[in-house]
Formats: structure tokens, sequence, C-alpha cells
């Protein structure tokens, strides 16, 4: 029974995704948008990201073990000369 539980638990980390929403101040045009869509998949564990310069957003789409903070992307942020406004979880799914 434990080595079940141990390899479900196991499955269950390793096979979700987590989707976030940032809100940035700062992007003025479509190619502000993609640059930072460029930078966020470049970032290790990113599956997607799709940004927004109309509604200053990105969502982003990751592997459960990357998890992104608001100093983790400040730092990304401030290359691409936009402010970090706000980071929040919207979804956590399983790939299977």
């Amino acid at each position: 029974m434990t080595k079940f539980f141990f390899f479900f638990f196991f499955l269950s980390n390793v096979l979700l995704s987590k989707e976030y929403l940032l809100e940035v101040e700062g992007m003025s045009c479509a190619k502000c948008a993609e640059n930072l869509e460029t930078k966020l998949k470049r970032l290790s564990r990113v599956e997607s990201a799709k940004a927004t310069f109309e509604g200053q957003k990105a969502t982003i789409k990751t592997k459960n073990d990357l998890i992104l903070t608001e100093k983790n992307l400040t730092i990304l942020l401030k290359q691409s000369k936009l402010t970090f406004k706000s980071l929040k979880e919207i979804s956590t799914k399983g790939v299977l």
C-alpha cells in the first residue's frame, strides 16, 4: 500500500501543469508583448506564454515544479522595461 501511495503522489506531482496570470505595467505595443512572450518561453519549465499589450497581461503555463514568484519575474520584467503589477495562479491541471 505504501509503494502505491508513493507512486500515485509522484505521478500527481509530475503530471500537473500550472497556469498563471501576470499583470504588468509599461507594455505600449504589440512588439512589447511579443518580447515578453519570448522571454517567458525561454524560462526552463515554461510550456507556453501569451501576452497582450492591450490588457497589460500575460498568461503563462508551466510544469508543476516551476513556481513563479514576484521576485523571479521582476528581474525578467526589468530587462524588458516593464513593471510587475500582480501574479495569480489561475489553474492547476493534470496532463492525463
